[in-house]
């Protein structure tokens, strides 16, 4: 349908709406109506975001000249994911009617807008010369404008630090009322027969209906940020690494982020990419590998944790989807309770992980420098 039709189609809708006396019939026109509207903003959504892009892609290549192809593939797959998963999300909460169907369609545009434009302010950044690199040397001594430098970076690293804690607390908040929320709606569903369940699949329909559709818009919107908060306290932490001298690295800050966004690589290679970042904070160069190193243990915890949580959540919304009984959505209010407690433990960890390498690397600095 082209983009009138589907005004006019949403509009026909609205007036059916209007004009129905009762409820399940109002309800399903505005429904209706809601799809159609956010159809015709997704058009010019998209639209619009080829010129956003634009403007990520240059600005992300005045701040970070010189990163080479990795870089350029780490950061395309990082925000086409990320700006895939608004626009899924965005058009689920428009059709329910949980928020405007422009909000909907042009949050995840104008949200990667406001990035290009934060970075492009940001400047370029500035490396340490490769005459005072420390790797395999036992330097003693940097020069001041490289001690500078370091200094700079590791306060980026601390303050994005706080940032990714917060959001990562917040997380864990949402996850512990979502438990309780689910708790509460399988008590709920204990006393429903088997010929009520089609209706209850419709949060609506439970008492406490709006309180879950305000906790998936906010638990939607806090992981978003979670998640991008955490990617760049990560790479201005793995960079860091490199600052100080660890040419032996296993791979470059871009990959290091870029890794999260491919799938299979994805259940492994972060955690080694965290794992290294930890070592090389704690030990500097002491080693010329952290291969034989021993694991942290809070960060086997916090990728198990981490795993399952998005296993759960994964076979909670199959049991869901497919549920026709009571007993059934039982079942997937009982996984949905698990996958929150799981997703509570996996970010009290992370906020560890998070806080226990910026510590880390702040003590190193200032034994460097």
């Amino acid at each position: 349908m082209t983009t009138s039709e589907l005004r006019d189609a949403a509009r026909s809708a609205a007036a059916r709406a209007v004009q129905a006396s009762d409820g399940e019939t109002k309800q399903r026109a505005r429904r209706s109506a809601a799809a159609y509207a956010v159809e015709a903003h997704k058009k010019y959504a998209l639209a619009g975001a080829c010129l956003t892009f634009a403007l990520v892609g240059a600005a992300f290549g005045l701040r970070f000249p010189g990163e080479g192809i990795g870089f350029v593939i780490g950061t395309t797959l990082a925000v086409l994911s990320v700006f895939y998963v608004g626009l899924i999300g965005g058009e689920e909460l428009g059709d329910r009617l949980m928020v405007s169907p422009f909000w909907a369609m042009w949050t995840p545009t104008l949200v990667a807008g406001a990035v290009g434009l934060l970075v492009l302010q940001g400047g370029r950044i500035r490396r340490p010369s490769a005459k005072n690199d420390l790797a395999g040397e036992a330097a003693t001594h940097m020069s001041p404008a490289d001690s500078k430098t370091l200094a700079t970076a590791v306060r980026r690293q601390s303050h994005r630090a706080r940032w990714a804690i917060g959001f990562l607390l917040a997380i864990g908040v949402l996850d512990a009322v979502g438990a309780i929320d689910a708790a509460f709606a399988l008590e709920q569903l204990g006393r429903l027969p088997d010929a009520a369940a089609a209706a209850s699949t419709d949060p609506a329909t439970l008492a406490g209906g709006s309180l879950r559709r305000t906790l998936e818009v906010l638990q939607i919107t806090v992981l978003l940020a979670a998640a991008l908060s955490f990617l760049l306290w990560f790479y201005a932490a793995y960079g860091n690494v490199r600052l100080v001298g660890s040419r032996v690295s296993r791979t470059s800050p871009s990959w290091a982020v870029g890794c999260w966004f491919v799938p299979f690589v994805n259940v492994f290679r972060p955690y080694e990419a965290v794992v290294e970042t930890w070592q090389r904070s704690e030990h500097g160069n002491a080693h010329p590998s952290t291969r034989g190193l021993a694991a942290p243990r809070v960060v086997g915890w916090w990728w198990g944790a981490l795993l399952l949580s998005k296993l759960l959540s994964l076979r909670t919304i199959d049991v869901m989807e497919a549920a026709q009984t009571t007993s059934q959505l039982t079942a997937g209010h009982v996984l949905l309770i698990a996958a929150h407690a799981v997703s509570v433990v996996a970010a009290a960890l992370a906020v560890g992980v998070v806080a226990s390498i910026d510590r880390r690397q702040r003590g190193l600095i200032r034994a460097l420098t």
